[in-house]
């Protein structure tokens, strides 16, 4: 019997154009998603990708993948401007449409990293590296909260006083 293969991403045509999403992630460990290239920007109307997260964490119940695991390789070619507030923004909405995977784009601790920035570490030169180990705590504690009820967050309601 072959070795298991982990496969995180929906393939593209030839020509680029991305293939069925749900036909193709009937093959896949996790549903899965790109958060990347300033798709999604705070405060802005994210144009196609509102619904993004949703799909892979669609795919995963659908699927029946334990857990309901949905990835996201998230932040990649957000560039400098992004910092810890939207990076908890960013991952607060993946999280509340049923992302309960996170895979931080760009983080490698060899320096210089000619890959997409940002560059969580950089060398050390990073202004906000001493608090990404608090973000970090953040993301593994919604994560193994999401991932240990199995569930996505389904609804959040917030109510207003007059």
């Amino acid at each position: 019997m072959p070795a298991a293969r982990r496969t995180l991403h929906v393939p593209r045509a030839d020509d680029g154009r991305a293939g069925d999403f749900f036909e193709v992630s009937r093959f896949m460990d996790e549903g899965g998603i790109d958060l990347v290239c300033n798709q999604v920007i705070p405060g802005h109307r994210n144009r196609d990708y509102w619904g993004l997260p949703k799909l892979g964490s669609s795919a995963a119940h659908v699927y029946g993948v334990q857990d309901d695991l949905a990835l996201s390789e998230t932040f990649g070619a957000y560039g400098w401007h992004l910092g810890l507030r939207m990076m908890k923004w960013l991952t607060d909405w993946q999280a509340v449409r049923g992302i309960n995977h996170f895979i931080l784009h760009a983080f490698n601790p060899r320096w210089p990293d000619l890959d997409c920035p940002p560059y969580f570490y950089d060398g050390g030169l990073n202004p906000q590296w001493p608090y990404f180990a608090e973000y970090v705590r953040y993301v593994n504690r919604l994560s193994d909260w999401l991932r240990g009820e199995g569930t996505s967050l389904r609804c959040c309601w917030c109510i207003r006083g007059r």
